[in-house]
């Protein structure tokens, strides 16, 4: 225990110290800068522009884009005073730092204009056309992603992909353009200390695209680069990342058919002094999920009653989609376990508060879906009739493999085992493999 503070102790330390070094690196070019400033002020050109090439090269190796223009605009005015000094190599670097520094405020101003559009649509039930707002990002991007510089700029890029196929709930039509984009920065070496979070994150967030495609080959070769990447800098975002590599690893398990070896990873990780409140609610979902597809109910349960926080704060620390998730579980395991008034309060209660959400989200289908659940629980034997069967296939419109949500599949994988009476596991796993 004592081992484990320590190291986690350090690990604080190194990480604030890495933040510390990264501000002081801007804080030292401004300096430099202003001391140049006055340099110009008093004619000494030269001296001026010694300060400004050294000043060059610290801001190029950390990408201070804003900085860097303001260290040009000084270079050339030194160059236009002093016939000895080179002016029109700085000329196009200046021009090409500018054409940079405008590109990369583009991108954020893009992702910002999203970021706000998400939130209208998920917290506050707004009817917004996120499709072409992403349209409108994607034909941005590509006339700017080959100015990408580093991980951080790219993890932005990544960001809204993500968003894109977790708001719509089609990954498939996620452009994985930037992969290329991440080759060549890796092909430059190694990310330094103060990009290697952005780095990571980058990993997993294209090893969730290609697992929520169903590339589930894909998926574990990009988990595995993250693993390598949290080693480094003697492990130092390893207690970080590894709630989120552990919880992607072990869905991969599971919709394989490695269910067994999911559920120990994740019992090993409950059981451990690294599993906090805040970490251990994915990893204790998606155990639950394996429970239940395992027809375990009592085990799902148990895992169920850990949930003790209401739904402001899962919704606030975890999001509306895992809430949602939860609550979809939570029904369908009553169900099971013949809790009648349990199962009805909680779809109503659902309904209520989310109709709006789901409305807007119609292509979710999960309100056609809960009326479907309705009938079944009230008549268990409904499920296998031929007039029950033409009625799901009259109101959950099927789409092409691909284009279905991996965890909506997994809700529905419950219904379509209860109609041809087969393991909801077995059940799920033929549908994934569709």
């Amino acid at each position: 225990m004592i081992k484990k503070r320590l190291k986690d102790n350090l690990g604080s330390f190194i990480a604030e110290k890495i933040v510390e070094q990264e501000a002081q690196i801007e804080v030292e070019l401004i300096k430099k800068l202003l001391l140049a400033r006055k340099l110009i002020r008093f004619k000494k050109y030269k001296s001026a522009y010694s300060i400004l090439e050294k000043a060059q090269e610290v801001a190029l190796s950390n990408q201070v884009l804003s900085i860097l223009n303001e260290i040009y605009h000084s270079t050339v005015e030194c160059s236009a005073n002093d016939i000895r000094l080179e002016q029109k190599i700085v000329s196009k670097k200046l021009t090409t730092n500018l054409s940079q520094y405008v590109a990369q405020e583009k991108q954020g101003m893009a992702n910002a204009k999203l970021k706000k559009a998400f939130r209208e649509a998920e917290f506050e039930n707004k009817e917004v056309n996120v499709s072409l707002l992403f349209e409108s990002y994607s034909n941005q991007l590509h006339s700017t992603t080959t100015q990408i510089y580093n991980y951080k700029d790219l993890l932005q890029i990544v960001s809204i992909a993500d968003a894109q196929g977790s708001f719509t709930k089609n990954y498939s039509e996620v452009n994985t353009y930037f992969i290329d984009r991440l080759r060549e920065l890796e092909k430059k070496g190694e990310s330094s200390a103060d990009q290697l979070p952005s780095h990571i994150k980058l990993l997993y967030l294209i090893a969730n695209i290609y697992f929520r495609k169903k590339d589930f080959s894909q998926s574990l070769s990009f988990l595995t680069e993250m693993k390598t990447q949290m080693s480094r800098e003697g492990g130092l975002y390893e207690s970080r990342f590894a709630p989120r590599y552990l919880s992607l690893l072990t869905l991969i398990f599971n919709f394989t058919g490695s269910y067994k070896r999911a559920s120990l990873l994740l019992d090993a990780f409950l059981a451990s002094a690294e599993c906090t409140k805040l970490n251990s609610l994915n990893a204790t979902l998606i155990r639950s999920m394996i429970a239940f597809q395992q027809q375990d109910y009592k085990k799902t349960a148990k895992l169920f009653s850990q949930f003790q926080e209401n739904d402001k704060f899962y919704e606030q620390y975890m999001g509306k989609d895992w809430l949602l998730n939860k609550r979809y579980i939570e029904i369908l395991l009553h169900i099971e376990l013949d809790n009648i008034d349990f199962v009805e309060s909680r779809i109503q209660s659902l309904v209520k508060k989310y109709r709006d959400y789901l409305k807007i989200k119609s292509t979710f289908q999960v309100l056609p879906f809960l009326k479907l659940v309705k009938e079944v629980f009230r008549d268990p034997k409904i499920s296998r009739t031929p007039n029950f069967h033409k009625k799901v296939e009259r109101q959950i419109i099927q789409k092409p493999s691909e284009q279905e949500d991996l965890f909506l599949m997994c809700f529905y994988a419950w219904l379509k085992s209860k109609m041809v009476e087969k393991p909801i596991y077995e059940t799920t796993l033929e549908l994934v493999a569709k």
